[in-house]
């Protein structure tokens, strides 16, 4: 597979993996045509990332599914617990440490192309700058010779968001903490240089039922990075700013208005901008009213995320602080509520 058609196949992917039903099935009618071995790799990648949909704790166990590859260093690989374009979380043990750990291995097509590589290896290294509660916290990165590029991270106890908007009983108040976590962790990213520009519902965790985590640094720009460029769209088109989409320059209020699209879709169950083909309305269109939507929420959270998904960037929130601020005295918050899911 070349870069250019493996680049494809990740986006095509990273946008087909947040529709369900007839909304994905038009899109891959619409993208990928008559080429049915792409659409056969992308409904592969489905398939493998949906039956893996969440990371759960448990002990080492005595025996290692006899499926698994064989382990990675001083990585004993004990189970598969997720999938994407790029590459296989496993729960692992670190037989060094002795602890278990979510081991994210690069797809052997991945390594293939130096720059699907060299942005694996980005994950782990922007992780590795920051250190904060709403952070997935990076252990390790390595590399084993004929093997592959694998980053070792803290393993997970719950549901990403995707999941949770269909399970969860959350209530308003709760869900609105989660998202100011999620905005001051964006901030923490922020400030020290780096740009998420994937923030999704798959790409956010619900970690022991009452905390958020940020995940998958995978395509995170960092001011002195040259990797990824102007006028070169990554990201998950449903879910990026208008500036994004149009290959413009991007900066952390990119980010903050990716989050408050989740955020009205976290709240209500439905995409501010849901049409056939999202990514042109948010670029031309307004975005709906929340409170159309869903009439019982606080009047308070309407022009919160209005400004938040304001089309000019200036017009923002120019800060994931001041995101998480209005939030939460718009509910009166001092913290967040416990909850299940």
């Amino acid at each position: 597979m070349t870069p250019e058609l493996h680049e494809h196949l990740q986006e095509i992917f990273n946008a087909a993996i947040e529709l369900t039903g007839s909304s994905r099935e038009d899109y891959l009618n619409n993208t990928c045509r008559d080429d049915a071995e792409l659409r056969g790799r992308v409904e592969k990648l489905i398939e493998m990332a949906e039956m893996t949909s969440t990371m759960v704790t448990s002990p080492v166990t005595s025996s290692q599914d006899p499926t698994l590859p064989p382990n990675l260093g001083r990585y004993e690989l004990l189970s598969q617990i997720g999938s994407g374009s790029m590459g296989i979380v496993y729960r692992a043990h670190d037989t060094t440490l002795d602890r278990i750990v979510a081991l994210k291995v690069m797809r052997p097509e991945s390594q293939l192309h130096e720059e699907s590589a060299e942005r694996f290896r980005r994950e782990a290294r922007a992780c590795a700058q920051l250190s904060h509660p709403a952070i997935v916290t990076v252990y390790d990165l390595g590399e084993v010779p004929g093997t592959g590029v694998y980053i070792a991270m803290e393993l997970l106890d719950g549901v990403d968001w995707r999941a949770a908007m269909k399970s969860s009983t959350l209530s308003v108040r709760q869900k609105t903490g989660l998202i100011a976590e999620v905005c001051d962790g964006l901030g923490h990213a922020h400030g020290h240089g780096i740009v998420h520009r994937d923030i999704k519902p798959r790409n956010l965790f619900l970690h022991g039922g009452t905390q958020a985590k940020i995940l998958d640094f995978g395509i995170a720009r960092l001011v002195t990075s040259s990797l990824t460029r102007t006028g070169k769209v990554l990201g998950t088109p449903n879910y990026m700013a208008p500036e994004q989409i149009t290959g413009q320059k991007c900066d952390g209020r990119s980010d903050l208005f990716s989050t408050a699209i989740v955020s009205f879709e976290f709240l209500t169950g439905s995409h501010p901008f849901q049409a056939p083909f999202i990514p042109k309305r948010i670029v031309n269109d307004e975005p709906e009213r929340l409170c159309d939507v869903d009439p019982t929420l606080p009047p308070e959270l309407e022009s919160i995320l209005s400004q938040a998904l304001a089309k000019d960037p200036a017009d923002r929130f120019q800060t994931g602080e001041d995101f998480a601020s209005a939030l939460r005295s718009a509910l009166g918050h001092t913290g967040t509520e416990s909850a299940t899911v």
